[in-house]
């Protein structure tokens, strides 16, 4: 540990920036590669790769497309539940 103090000494930092270090990070860490904002890209990469776009919510009743659902049931010239009868 003696020997790689400062590789651990990083590595403690980096998990408590980043909470997770994966094993790339670690290999980078102890070849004294390690780049944080190449780390930080990759993470805004994966975020954004991720990230959901808000779905748009449909029309309350009485605005907009209840005419055309109306217009549909009329062009079946069905009624939704038949008659037994």
């Amino acid at each position: 540990i003696e020997e790689r103090h400062d590789q651990v000494e990083l590595m403690t930092q980096m998990l408590m920036e980043f909470e997770t270090l994966d094993a790339e990070d670690v290999r980078f860490i102890t070849n004294d590669t390690w780049d944080i904002e190449e780390k930080r890209k990759r993470l805004k990469e994966a975020e954004d790769r991720f990230k959901r776009t808000k779905a748009t919510p449909p029309p309350p009743p009485g605005e907009e497309g209840e005419e055309e659902a109306e217009g549909e049931q009329a062009k079946a010239g069905d009624d939704p539940v038949p008659n037994p009868l």
